[in-house]
């Protein structure tokens, strides 16, 4: 299961990557239209912003994958064993409600801006902020996968990997 996980992060991370790219392409071809040609890329503006939203959006879900999204770790740090094994489960316990909860909240925001369409691209808003419930799901799906691997009995040969260490 891991090795599926990694394999979705590598794809996401390649994502990023080619949205980061198309994102500096536009602006620069904006700033050439601007002031050399003097017109302008009517769509410009809003393309990047969508192209930024996505590209926190879906690099949330490798944030959570790897855990590295910024917290207060003393006690953590502090904790060795059962305690340290009790404390993660608490914090992904949490997170899994947090993510339920947004999954659940995005899905309502998605299905009421469906009819709603962007200024310039004129793109269906429910699509983007569909991304949102998508990247909350996925983010469920990893927290609750990385507390059941966390009590999972290590096996001989396996990725010993501890999730909150990651």
């Amino acid at each position: 299961m891991t090795k599926i996980f990694d394999k979705i992060i590598d794809v996401i991370q390649t994502i990023i990557g080619i949205m980061l790219g198309v994102m500096i392409i536009i602006m620069f071809l904006q700033v050439i239209f601007r002031y050399v040609i003097h017109s302008s890329i009517i769509w410009s503006e809003e393309a990047s912003r969508y192209l930024q939203y996505l590209i926190v959006m879906i690099g949330t879900v490798a944030v959570v994958y790897t855990n590295i999204e910024i917290r207060v770790d003393l006690l953590e740090k502090a904790l060795k064993g059962l305690a340290k094994k009790l404390l993660t489960t608490f914090i992904f316990v949490v997170r899994a409600f947090l993510t339920g909860v947004l999954v659940y909240a995005s899905y309502l925001f998605a299905s009421q801006s469906k009819e709603t369409v962007s200024a310039a691209m004129h793109l269906p808003m429910g699509y983007m902020y569909a991304v949102m419930c998508v990247t909350f799901g996925m983010c469920f799906l990893i927290t609750i996968y990385q507390c059941i691997k966390l009590w999972m009995p290590v096996s001989p040969g396996a990725d010993t990997a501890n999730p909150s260490e990651q």
